[in-house]
C-alpha cells in the first residue's frame, strides 16, 4: 500500500505539470474551454489508469487524496516558480502568431492578385468605345457626339 501511496503522490505531480503546461497553453493561445475540458480528459484518464494498475479499478479515498495532494504540492511550489516564466513565453508565442498572421494576409493577397489583374483586364476589355447612332433600322442617320 506504500508503494500505490508513494505512486499516487507523483502521480499529481504530474498532474500539476500537466496543469501548468495547459496554463502555458491557454495563456499563448486564448481557447481556455478547450484546454480546460483537455486538461480533465487527460487527469480522468490517467487516474484511472493508476486506479486500475495500482488497485484494479477501485477507487479508494486514500489513493485519491494522494493525488490531490501531489498536485497542491506541484500547484504551491514549483507552479509559482515557473509562472513568470510561462508569461514570458506566452508573450513571446502571441508576438510569434501575430507576425505569421500579418504573413498569412500578405501571402493571400499576393494569391489573389492574379485575379484582381483578370479582373480589371476584363473591365477594360468590356468597356464600349464606340458612339451611338440614331437613325432608321439599318443604322444610317445622325451621329450623337
Amino acid at each position: 500500500m506504500a508503494e500505490a501511496l508513494f505512486y499516487a503522490f507523483f502521480v499529481g505531480i504530474g498532474l500539476g505539470f500537466l496543469y501548468d503546461l495547459m496554463r502555458l497553453f491557454r495563456l499563448s493561445f486564448g481557447a481556455s474551454l478547450f484546454f480546460d475540458l483537455l486538461f480533465w480528459l487527460v487527469t480522468s484518464f490517467v487516474s484511472f489508469s493508476y486506479l486500475l494498475v495500482f488497485n484494479d479499478g477501485a477507487i479508494k479515498g486514500v489513493l485519491l487524496a494522494f493525488i490531490f495532494a501531489g498536485f497542491i504540492v506541484y500547484i504551491a511550489t514549483l507552479s509559482k516558480l515557473s509562472l513568470p516564466i510561462e508569461k514570458a513565453m506566452a508573450k513571446k508565442v502571441k508576438n510569434r502568431l501575430k507576425k505569421v498572421k500579418k504573413s498569412l494576409e500578405n501571402f493571400k493577397k499576393v494569391l489573389q492578385l492574379p485575379r484582381s489583374l483578370y479582373y480589371n483586364i476584363k473591365k477594360v476589355i468590356k468597356k464600349p468605345n464606340c458612339k451611338n447612332y440614331e437613325g432608321d433600322e439599318f443604322g444610317k442617320g445622325k451621329q450623337e457626339r
